[in-house]
């Protein structure tokens, strides 16, 4: 069983039916449990906080040997600075 979200329901047709739930993963299916707001700010308490994006390792010796011979093969060159030919159309 998974977490996956915590929702404030606001109703569309204007009743006072508010509420809270969790969207739960389990099994292959999902479904939402109401839950108190005691309940919602406990879940909020121990989420892990937002973590950047982890930056990406530089390109390896051989990645890089692989992108200069894709590239001489598709006629891009270093300094071109465009990946255009003369006669595509933009």
């Amino acid at each position: 069983m998974r977490i996956m979200a915590l929702i404030d329901v606001h109703p569309l047709d204007g009743s006072n039916k508010r509420g809270l739930s969790m969207r739960i993963a389990s099994g292959g299916k999902i479904f939402d449990l109401p839950i108190s707001k005691e309940q919602a700010s406990l879940l909020l308490s121990k989420a892990a906080p937002d973590q950047p994006d982890p930056v990406p390792a530089p390109p390896s010796a051989e990645e890089m040997s692989l992108f200069a011979q894709f590239a001489s093969d598709a006629g891009i060159e270093d300094d071109q600075g465009e990946y255009y030919g003369e006669d595509d159309d933009l």
